[in-house]
């Protein structure tokens, strides 16, 4: 299966190997199935992203027994910055994409770290959700959110400090 990087210095106009990553924006455009993007040390500006579609997402769908892969490098400590926006990083119509081993800090109001929507067979796994998830009145606070989400899993997540009325660490619709 390919393997490409990306980093927060990453370029569009690189390779995507470990030595000449992507940007994130780029790798995320350029996966399908079966590859694994593995994202390197550091922050990742995500801002931008509106009520259903993450400000970073992939563009492509996996299929059954063939996902695309997005994860932290191993060893390395990823994080993915929404700069006080909504929903910074997921999928919204793509299948089959698996999420790991990184965190998401400064998610702004009403609105979820990683957002799951439309899709079938997505994973989010090894993914720290705090810093910053605010809902006033207690609506649409969520850490993980699956929406019209089917056979996804969800595991091995961490979500602190979502604040609110009600807030959920994860919320399926």
């Amino acid at each position: 299966m390919p393997t490409f990087y990306a980093s927060p210095t990453g370029s569009a106009s690189n390779p995507g190997t470990d030595t000449l990553p992507w940007s994130l924006t780029q790798g995320l455009a350029t996966v399908v199935a079966g590859d694994t993007l593995y994202l390197k040390a550091g922050t990742y500006p995500a801002p931008g992203g509106d009520w259903n579609r993450p400000a970073q997402q992939p563009t492509n769908s996996g299929v059954v027994g063939n996902p695309i892969v997005i994860r932290g490098k191993p060893g390395d400590v990823v994080i993915i910055d929404a700069q006080g926006s909504r929903n910074p990083i997921g999928t919204q119509g793509q299948d089959y994409i698996t999420f790991g081993d990184f965190s998401v800090i400064n998610v702004g109001n009403y609105v979820p770290a990683i957002n799951v929507g439309d899709t079938t067979g997505t994973v989010v796994d090894r993914c720290n959700v705090t810093d910053g998830i605010i809902s006033p009145d207690g609506d649409n606070a969520q850490g993980i959110r699956l929406n019209r989400a089917l056979s996804c899993v969800i595991k091995n997540n961490l979500v602190a400090n979502v604040t609110g009325p009600s807030p959920s660490a994860c919320n399926a619709g």
